[in-house]
């Protein structure tokens, strides 16, 4: 039996996953042979259903290994209206398709600057086109001149303008007194003292690499073609000072998902290539509604959600991941399975159990009746369990009306639903708990996308001003903030003393003050 971990391994090597399935092409044959061959023997049911469904299994391994080679990476999301999870569901023709809300031409922000030219007839320039005459006489032949009409007909065009690296000259003048005193005025506020480089300069680094995830050897190729020649030890060196001036908004970011009622955890891994034993590292994420904490260890133990989120009560929103099992128990946490995972195991193998079918409809209705919910005016316990309860007592019946071989793909995923039912059903108690574990996924999805750009950290240095600054930038997305100006605001308030704000309060409050 192949485990699914083993398979996602296997996809992500094309060569190994062509031989893998040719030998199960392989193996399929021969036990097709062996399956003809028994089923001319007296009392040989039982190893007949078992082979039979030893084969099944074997096909359905085959057929995910195909998928993941050469089959789309996304599936019919669940929370989507038009994502039905029937393979046998039928895209709507172009006649019925309707057009979106949002396409076409979008309307250009009002926070852009607006720059005017004004085109005249005139050949000269003047101080006020509304009043030029044109040069030229009229084009129809009556030889009369043309006269302005103190009108003109606008249109507006989306432009860009390249960035613009600058050398910024400071002078700091001296005073002197009657006493004989000398005093220099101060100058602009650095990123550490006497720093070469501008703190502006530095969250555009910061940003291009851990929010738009790009590598520093490709960042420092953009910027030579803007005209700005700099060294990619120059960028980590501005990279790792924000992450030491923005480690305190770091750990409080840390203290407001531990002190929360909710938050959500999922981890994934994370390659270190120098001074560790394993360099195969484990990023950690934990998050609430409006903050997402990144922490990269050397372990997937129990022990770090202990120590990092020590303090935590509530809830905790994750998979059946036996590591979180310490932290729940010790803190007494109410653990929240997802019904997106639970689900995905039911969709993967729908193509050879048709019942599944129902199950899958079953949770589209669940979600369509959980998003009602949330978008209506009374969001109470008692409201959520009216509207969603009957599709859990549906679930409930359809899952105990099941049988099959408990090694099967169906056996499996079924075990995995009962293993996890209470999880599963705790939302319908408490309007704050979620559906699924997707807000972590689609927070840890941010760093999956770094890891396939720039593929690992070189040392635990790096990987903690990685934690550090996805931490910051991931918590801006959330909050909806742009993360340069956040980070550049809250440099420039930690550099001056006046403390700082978290992502949240940042996009709340807007308090924007120049420090310069």
């Amino acid at each position: 039996m192949i485990k699914e971990d083993v398979l996602d391994f296997v996809a992500k090597q094309p060569e190994l996953a062509k031989k893998v399935v040719r030998s199960l092409e392989s193996e399929v044959v021969r036990l097709q042979k062996k399956l003809a061959k028994a089923t001319g023997y007296d009392g040989e049911t039982g190893l007949l259903e078992e082979v039979a469904e030893w084969l099944v299994a074997r096909e359905h391994e085959n057929e995910i290994l195909k998928d993941k080679l050469y089959g789309r990476s996304a599936e019919p999301h669940p929370h989507s209206d038009s994502a039905d999870p029937s393979p046998k569901a039928k895209s709507p023709s172009k006649r019925s398709r309707k057009k979106p809300p949002n396409s076409g031409r979008r309307k250009h922000s009002d926070e852009l600057p607006v720059e005017t030219e004004d085109y005249t007839l005139s050949s000269s320039p003047c101080d006020h086109p509304a009043e030029a005459p044109a040069d030229s006489p009229c084009p129809c032949g009556c030889a009369q001149p043309l006269k302005p009409m103190g009108q003109a007909e606008v249109t507006y065009q989306l432009d860009y303008k390249p960035a613009q690296f600058i050398v910024r000259r400071v002078r700091r003048w001296k005073y002197s007194g009657p006493c004989g005193t000398i005093l220099t005025a101060p100058g602009r506020t650095t990123l550490v003292d006497k720093g070469p480089y501008g703190i502006d300069l530095a969250a555009e680094i910061c940003v291009r690499k851990y929010h738009d995830h790009m590598p520093f050897e490709r960042l420092a190729r953009a910027f030579a073609r803007d005209g700005f020649a700099i060294a990619t030890s120059t960028m980590w060196n501005q990279s790792r000072h924000v992450a030491d001036v923005l480690s305190d908004v770091y750990e409080a970011i840390r203290r407001d998902i531990e002190s929360g009622f909710l938050r959500h955890a999922d981890e994934t891994r994370w390659r270190i290539i120098e001074g560790v034993d394993n360099k195969t590292q484990y990023v950690w994420l934990f998050r609430n509604q409006n903050h997402a904490f990144f922490t990269v260890e050397d372990t997937r133990s129990g022990e770090v959600p202990r120590r990092v989120m020590g303090g935590a009560a509530g809830a905790l929103v994750a998979d059946d991941y036996a590591g979180y099992n310490a932290l729940v128990f010790e803190n007494e946490l109410l653990r929240v399975q997802c019904c997106a995972h639970t689900r995905r195991r039911f969709y993967d193998i729908r193509e050879y159990y048709p019942a599944v079918e129902i199950f899958l409809d079953l949770v589209a209705d669940l979600y369509r009746l959980d998003r009602a919910f949330r978008a209506g005016a009374l969001q109470t316990a008692k409201q959520r369990r009216r509207l969603c309860e009957p599709i859990i007592k549906a679930i409930d019946a359809w899952r105990k009306s099941q049988t099959c071989l408990p090694k099967s793909k169906m056996g499996q995923a079924l075990a995995y639903m009962n293993d996890n039912w209470n999880g599963l059903t705790a939302f319908l108690d408490d309007p704050e708990l979620p559906l699924d574990n997707n807000p972590a996924e689609n927070a840890l999805r941010q760093i999956v996308l770094g890891r396939k750009n720039f593929m690992f950290n070189r040392s635990k240095e790096v990987a903690r001003v990685t934690a550090i600054l996805y931490t910051i930038c991931v918590s801006c997305a959330i909050c909806g903030v742009n993360p340069k100006g956040y980070i550049r605001e809250t440099v420039l308030r930690i550099r001056n003393c006046r403390g700082f704000q978290l992502p949240i309060e940042f996009a709340n409050q807007r308090e924007h003050c120049d420090l310069i």
